[in-house]
């Protein structure tokens, strides 16, 4: 299942084809491993996802040395995929761009219900 390729043209369908074939596949099953009610990470060497017991809320994926961010909660532009939030030279700020997109969205909606 390949499905990033378009997000970042410089990099080829193989590509995504080796990170689920190794750690990718890893990192995914994690995220359901545990059922806790506040969301968190799950990581591999290339790919980490932020996730609680039910929903998955976005992730990062290294590629070429950077990371790259998503908001899984939000629709890109053509809605064909998830929202792209930034290219990252570091773990901590993809991680933290996530987060701040997702999670405040996340406690609005409750403070609304």
């Amino acid at each position: 299942m390949i499905f990033w390729d378009w997000y970042a043209p410089s990099c080829t369908a193989s590509y995504f084809r080796n990170i689920f074939k190794s750690d990718g596949v890893k990192a995914v099953k994690a995220m359901f491993k545990f059922e806790a009610e506040t969301p968190k990470w799950s990581n591999s060497r290339s790919v980490c996802a932020l996730a609680d017991g039910e929903r998955h809320f976005g992730h990062v994926l290294r590629i070429g040395g950077r990371w790259q961010a998503f908001d899984a909660t939000q629709p890109n532009d053509e809605a064909t995929g998830f929202l792209f939030l930034g290219c990252f030279g570091t773990l901590a700020a993809a991680k933290a761009s996530v987060e701040q997109s997702t999670l405040a969205i996340q406690s609005e909606l409750a403070k609304v219900a």
